[in-house]
C-alpha cells in the first residue's frame, strides 16, 4: 500500500488550488488583464487583481515548500544549495528564451492553459531564486523562516516591478 504523509496531501491540495485558481482567473480574464492605453481609474482594479493573483500564486508556492520542509528534514541542507543562485539563474534564463521563442513561433496565445502553467513556473522559479539567495546569505535562519522571507521578498519585488512598468 502506498503511504502519503499529511504534508504530501497538503501539497496535493496546493496543486489543486493552483488549478482552480487558473480556472477562476480564466473566467475573469477581462478583469485581470491590464489594458495598455487606458485611464488611471480603469487600470487600478485590474492592477490590484494582478497583484492579488501574484500574491496567491507565490504564497501557495511558498506554502508548498514549507510543507516540504515538514516532510523532509534534509530540504535545503545539501551543499548543492550553496550554488543554487547561479544554477537557477541559468535555468531561468534558458527557459525564458525557450518560452519567448515558442511564443513568437507558435500560437501560444490560443492555449491559455499553457500560459497559466508558464506563469506558475516563472513565479515559482523567481521564488526559488530568491529562496536560494536568502539561503546562501542567511545560513543561520531556520528553513521555514527562509521560505517565509523568500515569499514576502518575491511578492514585494514583483509588486515594485509591476508598479514601475
Amino acid at each position: 500500500m502506498l503511504y502519503f504523509s499529511r504534508w504530501t496531501f497538503y501539497q496535493c491540495l496546493i496543486i489543486i488550488a493552483l488549478i482552480i485558481l487558473a480556472f477562476i482567473v480564466d473566467q475573469f480574464s477581462q478583469d485581470i488583464a491590464i489594458p495598455v492605453s487606458s485611464s488611471e481609474d480603469e487600470t487600478i482594479t485590474p492592477m490590484l487583481m494582478t497583484l492579488l493573483f501574484i500574491s496567491i500564486v507565490v504564497g501557495l508556492c511558498s506554502l508548498w515548500m514549507y510543507f516540504q520542509t515538514k516532510k523532509s528534514s534534509t530540504f535545503l541542507q545539501h551543499q548543492f544549495w550553496d550554488k543554487m543562485p547561479g544554477i537557477i539563474t541559468v535555468i531561468f534564463s534558458v527557459t525564458l528564451i525557450i518560452f519567448l521563442t515558442l511564443f513568437m513561433l507558435t500560437p501560444l496565445q490560443d492555449q491559455r492553459w499553457f500560459m497559466y502553467v508558464m506563469i506558475y513556473y516563472f513565479l515559482y522559479m523567481i521564488n526559488l531564486l530568491v529562496l536560494s539567495v536568502i539561503h546562501v546569505s542567511k545560513k543561520e535562519l531556520p528553513n521555514p523562516n527562509k521560505i517565509l522571507y523568500s515569499g514576502i521578498t518575491t511578492v514585494f519585488a514583483l509588486f515594485v516591478i509591476i508598479f514601475f512598468i
